[in-house]
C-alpha cells in the first residue's frame, strides 16, 4: 500500500475539534486549524477536546505561539502530538522549540506559499514541507499547487506535502511523483463531522470554485483567498479595501473575522476545491469514505497509468491523430504565426497548431499557403478565438477552409461553432472552463476538449489544474455510465504546468480513471515551447524574447476586467499595467471604460515582444532595439516559464514528456510492488465483513446522527414510562415480590416514526395488517443503504441483495417499546391498488415481505 497521509484541517477561524476527531478515528491525521484565531485559549481548548478523544496521532496548525501555547504543545507532545504545522515565517524565532519538540517525536512541517526560504538551514530546521497553492483558502502565492510542488521537488530532499486542489486524483498524481501527502479543507465543508451550520450549506452547494477571489498585490504575488457572493458585504468590502495589499496589509484586515455562523457578514477563506464539498457530501457522505477513496486512488491510479500508457509514443490518442505522439503545440498569439515552426513541431512527431488572433485577409492567406506548401502530408491544425467578432471568424474560416487544415482548437468557443468546422471536415478541440459545461457539450454533439488549468500562459481561466482537471474526470466519469457516451469517441488534451517527465506523469495518473475507460487521453504544451532553439531559429520569436523566458522567475496576471485575464512574465510593462488599474480604481473609473484603457493598453504589445517590432506613426513596422523590447514589449508565457532555465530542443522536450514520463511511472511502479511484499506473517486475513452504512431508530434519537450528538452530550434516554402509552401508576408497586404489579417505571421509548408508505410502493390502508416493526425495518434499511451512498451510486445489483433479520416477535416486544407509525394527510389519500396482508401472517412471511418492497426500491433482488 502507497503511503500518503491524509490531513484533515478544522475550517479556519472555526477552532471546533469535530472534524479533526473524525479524521483521527477514520484514518487520517486531524489538525486543530488554528488560523486567523485571535484568541489561543480557543485553540488550545480544542487541542485538548482533541486529545481527550482518540488515541491516535493528531496535530495542530498555527500562524503564532505564545508562551501559554509553546507549554501546552509541550504537554501534547507527550499525550499524542505528532504533527505541527507552522508558517515558515515563524521557523526562526521558534527554532528552539521547534527542536525541542521534534526531539520529543513532533513532526515539525513547514507551510509556504512560495519557492523561498527564510533563511534559516532548511534541512536542519524542519521534518517537511506544506506546500499551499494558490487556489487554497487564505493567505496564498502567486503559484498553484502544481507549480509549487514542481518547484520544491528540485530544490529539496524533504517530505513535500501539498494543500489547494487535494481530490484521489491529484491526491494519486503526487503519490506517484514521491509527494508524502496532502491537506484537505475546503472540500469537506459540507460533510456533517465539519459541524457547520446548515444554513451555509445553501451557500456552498453549488459552488464551482470561481466564486473565490484572491485579493491581494498582485505584483508581489501576495493575497488572500476568500469567498465572494452576492449579498457577502464584507467580502465585497474586502476585495475593495484589500486590492493592491501586501501580506502585512491584509493580516491586519484579516484576524477574527472567519465567523462561519456569519456568512454575509464575515471573510470565509475558502479555496476553489470548494467546488467538491457539495458533490462529495452526495457521493460519499462520510470523511471515512473520502479517505478510503484517497487511499484507492493513490493504489489504483498508478497502475492503470502504467497499464494503459495514455501519453506514450503511439498511444491511442496519437494514433486517432496521425501522429507519433499524442501532442498538440498550444496556438501562442503572435508567436506560433510562422510555418516554420510548425514544421519544426511536425517533424518532431506533435500537432503543430497555427494561431488565428485578429489575422485576417491576404497576411492569413499568405501565411496559410505557406504552410500547407511546407508541411506536405504532415498533419497541422489551427487556433480560433471563439469569442472574436463573428464577422472576423467567418473571414478566418473561409479562408482556413480553403487549405483543409487537419484540425482545429477554438479557445473560448462553442458546441456550435465546433460543429460548423467538423461538419466541413476539420474536428475541433473546444476549450472547457467548467465542468457542468461538460454534459452540454456532449449532448451538442462536441467530443473533443481542452482542459486548460490556470497556470497557463496568455488568456486564463478560473481555476487551477488540480481542481479544474479532477472535476472534469469526475464529471466525464459520470457521462460514461453503462449506455450513454462512447468513451472511444472522446479525444482529451490537459494544459497548464505540464512540460516535462514529472508534470506529464502526474497528468497521466491524474486522468488514468478515463484512459482505462478507453478515452484517448493528450497534451497540450504551449509555454514550453518557447525553451526551444527551433522557435528562434523558426523566427516565431526573437532572442530577446527566449531570454525574458529563460530569466523568468514570476509570471503576473493582468485583469482587465472580471474573466478578463492574461498571465505574463514580470516585466516593466507589466508593473505599467498594474499601476495605471490602481489608477483607475482609485479614480472610481467605472469598469466597462477601465476596461477600454487597459485593453488599449496592450495593443501592439505582444508584437513587441515576440517579433521586436511596432508600427510608427505612419503605421509602418519598425524594428525595435533590444532595450525597448524589454520595456515596452507584453511577454505572455505561462508558469512553466518559471520552472525551466535552460535551453532543450523539440525533440528533447518531446521524448521528456512521453517515453521519460512512461519510464517514470513504470520504475515507481515496481518500486510499489516491490516494497508491497510482506512476510506472510505480516499479511492479515482479509475480513469477512465490512461496515459500509449505518442506521439506527434509538430512544431519543430518531437517527444515527442524534444518537451520537448524545453520546457526546452524555443525554440520559431512559425516561419514565410515557403517559400516552401506558398508565404505570395503575400497575406500579415497589415491591418486586407483588403479584400482577410491575416494580419498574422507567425504559428507553422511541419517538414516534414518520412512514411513508408511497415511497415504498405500498398502499397506505394496508398499514393496518403489518407488523410495525417490519415497517420499521423496512425504513431502517433503506436509511442504511443511503448512508452507505447504495441509493445512487452505480454497482451491479445482480449481486446485490437485502437481508432482514429478525427475532421472536415477543423477544422484540421484550426488548424495544412499540412506537406509533404516523401518516400525513396526502399520503392517506394516496392509495394504490395492492393486496392487504393480512394479520395473521406468520413473523417470517411478514420479513420476506418487507425484504421484497426495498428489493424492488432499490433494484435488487
Amino acid at each position: 500500500m502507497a503511503e500518503f497521509t491524509n490531513f484533515v484541517f478544522t475550517p479556519a477561524g472555526l477552532c471546533h475539534a469535530d472534524l479533526a476527531i473524525a479524521a483521527c478515528r477514520a484514518g487520517g491525521v486531524g489538525i486543530v486549524n488554528g488560523e486567523l484565531q485571535v484568541d489561543s485559549a480557543v485553540v488550545r481548548d480544542a487541542l485538548d477536546v482533541l486529545a481527550a478523544a482518540v488515541a491516535s496521532p493528531y496535530g495542530a496548525r498555527l500562524d503564532s505561539i505564545d508562551a501559554q501555547t509553546a507549554i501546552a504543545l509541550r504537554n501534547h507532545a507527550r499525550r499524542g502530538l505528532r504533527w505541527l504545522i507552522v508558517d515558515a515565517g515563524l521557523v526562526p524565532a521558534q527554532q528552539p522549540l521547534l527542536e525541542e519538540l521534534r526531539a520529543a517525536g513532533v513532526r515539525v512541517l513547514a507551510e509556504v506559499v512560495t519557492p523561498q526560504w527564510p533563511g534559516t538551514p532548511l534541512e536542519a530546521s524542519v521534518d517537511g514541507l506544506l506546500l499551499k497553492g494558490n487556489e487554497a483558502g487564505g493567505f496564498v502565492g502567486e503559484d498553484a499547487s502544481f507549480i509549487l510542488l514542481q518547484k520544491w521537488r528540485a530544490r529539496t530532499r524533504l517530505p513535500l506535502y501539498i494543500r489547494g486542489g487535494l481530490t484521489p486524483h491529484s491526491a494519486a498524481a503526487c503519490s506517484a511523483v514521491g509527494v508524502a501527502g496532502g491537506v484537505l479543507d475546503s472540500q469537506l465543508l459540507m460533510l456533517d463531522e465539519a459541524r457547520l451550520p446548515p444554513a451555509l450549506h445553501a451557500v456552498l452547494a453549488n459552488l464551482s470554485g470561481s466564486e473565490t477571489v484572491a485579493v491581494g498585490d498582485g505584483e508581489q504575488g501576495e493575497y488572500f483567498r476568500l469567498l465572494v457572493r452576492p449579498g457577502h458585504d464584507a467580502a465585497r468590502e474586502f476585495v475593495a479595501s484589500g486590492e493592491g495589499q501586501g501580506f502585512a496589509a491584509l493580516r491586519e484586515l484579516v484576524p477574527g473575522r472567519a465567523d462561519w455562523t456569519r456568512p454575509r457578514q464575515s471573510l470565509l477563506p475558502v479555496g476553489q476545491d470548494v467546488a467538491f464539498a457539495a458533490p462529495w457530501r452526495s457521493q460519499y457522505r462520510s470523511l471515512g469514505a473520502i479517505l478510503k477513496a484517497i487511499d484507492a486512488a493513490v493504489e489504483g491510479h498508478l497502475r492503470m497509468a502504467v497499464e494503459h500508457r495514455p501519453v506514450a509514443e503511439d498511444a491511442p490518442l496519437a494514433k486517432a491523430l496521425g501522429l507519433r505522439y499524442p501532442l498538440v503545440q498550444g496556438p501562442m498569439t503572435r508567436v506560433s504565426d510562422t510555418a516554420e515552426f510548425a514544421m519544426s513541431v511536425a517533424q518532431g512527431g506533435a500537432l503543430p497548431m497555427v494561431a488565428f488572433a485578429l489575422l485576417a485577409g491576404a497576411p492569413l492567406d499568405a501565411l496559410l499557403d505557406r504552410t500547407t506548401k511546407l508541411l506536405g502530408d504532415r498533419h497541422w491544425g489551427i487556433g480560433l478565438l471563439g469569442f472574436a467578432p463573428q464577422s472576423l471568424l467567418d473571414e478566418q474560416l473561409a479562408i482556413a477552409i480553403k487549405y483543409k487544415p487537419d484540425y482545429a482548437i477554438i479557445a473560448g468557443g462553442r458546441p456550435d461553432q465546433a460543429v460548423h468546422l467538423e461538419q466541413a471536415g476539420v474536428p475541433t478541440f473546444l476549450h472547457v472552463p467548467a465542468a457542468k459545461l461538460i454534459p452540454m457539450f456532449l449532448r451538442e454533439g462536441a467530443r473533443r476538449f481542452i482542459f486548460e488549468g490556470r497556470e497557463c500562459g496568455g488568456h486564463i481561466g478560473p481555476l487551477s489544474s488540480f481542481v479544474l482537471w479532477s472535476s472534469m474526470v469526475d464529471q466525464l466519469l459520470a457521462e460514461l455510465a453503462p449506455g450513454k457516451i462512447d468513451a472511444g469517441g472522446i479525444q482529451l488534451l490537459f494544459a497548464g504546468g505540464v512540460h516535462d517527465a514529472v508534470s506529464s506523469a502526474m497528468v497521466q495518473v491524474l486522468a488514468a480513471p478515463l484512459a482505462a475507460r478507453g478515452v484517448k487521453i493528450g497534451i497540450l504544451m504551449g509555454s514550453a515551447y518557447l525553451f526551444t532553439r527551433e522557435i528562434v531559429a523558426s523566427g516565431a520569436i526573437v532572442p530577446q524574447f527566449q531570454r525574458e523566458v529563460l530569466d523568468c522567475e514570476r509570471t503576473i496576471n493582468l485583469e482587465s476586467g472580471p474573466g478578463h485575464a492574461s498571465r505574463c512574465a514580470h516585466t516593466p510593462f507589466a508593473g505599467e499595467y498594474l499601476k495605471k488599474r490602481i489608477e483607475l480604481r482609485e479614480r472610481q473609473v467605472p469598469g466597462d471604460e477601465a476596461r477600454q484603457v487597459l485593453d488599449q493598453l496592450i495593443l501592439g504589445r505582444l508584437r513587441i515582444a515576440s517579433k521586436g517590432r511596432a508600427r510608427d506613426a505612419g503605421g509602418t513596422l519598425q524594428q525595435l532595439p533590444v532595450e525597448e523590447q524589454r520595456r515596452e514589449g507584453m511577454y505572455m508565457l505561462g508558469q512553466v516559464a518559471t520552472l525551466r532555465a535552460e535551453l532543450t530542443d523539440i525533440d528533447t522536450l518531446h521524448r521528456e514528456v512521453t517515453t521519460d514520463a512512461t519510464a517514470l511511472l513504470a520504475e515507481r511502479q515496481h518500486r510499489r510492488q516491490a516494497d508491497a511484499v510482506l512476510p506472510a506473517a505480516a499479511a492479515g486475513t482479509p475480513a469477512d465483513i465490512a461496515i459500509v452504512g449505518i442506521a439506527s431508530v434509538l430512544p431519543k434519537a430518531a437517527d444515527s446522527r442524534q444518537y451520537w450528538e448524545n453520546i457526546l452530550a452524555k443525554v440520559d434516554a431512559i425516561t419514565e414510562i410515557p403517559s400516552h402509552r401506558w398508565d404505570w401508576r395503575l400497575y406500579f408497586d415497589a415491591d418486586r415480590n407483588a403479584r400482577d404489579k410491575i416494580y419498574s417505571k422507567w425504559g428507553g421509548f422511541l419517538d414516534d416514526l414518520v412512514f411513508d408508505p408511497t415511497k415504498y410502493g405500498m398502499p397506505p390502508k394496508s398499514l393496518e395488517s403489518v407488523d410495525p416493526m417490519q415497517l420499521m425495518s423496512l425504513e431502517v434499511a433503506q436509511r442504511t443503504l443511503v448512508d452507505a451512498g447504495y441509493h445512487e451510486k452505480a454497482f451491479d445489483r445482480e449481486r446485490a441483495s437485502v437481508i432482514i433479520g429478525a427475532k421472536n416477535q415477543e423477544q422484540l416486544l421484550d426488548n424495544i417499546a412499540a412506537t406509533e407509525l404516523t401518516l400525513a394527510p396526502d399520503q392517506l389519500q394516496a392509495i394504490s391498488e395492492a393486496s392487504t396482508l393480512p394479520s395473521e401472517y406468520p413473523q417470517w412471511m411478514l420479513a420476506r415481505q418487507s425484504a421484497d418492497r426495498l428489493g424492488q426500491v432499490l433494484g435488487t433482488s
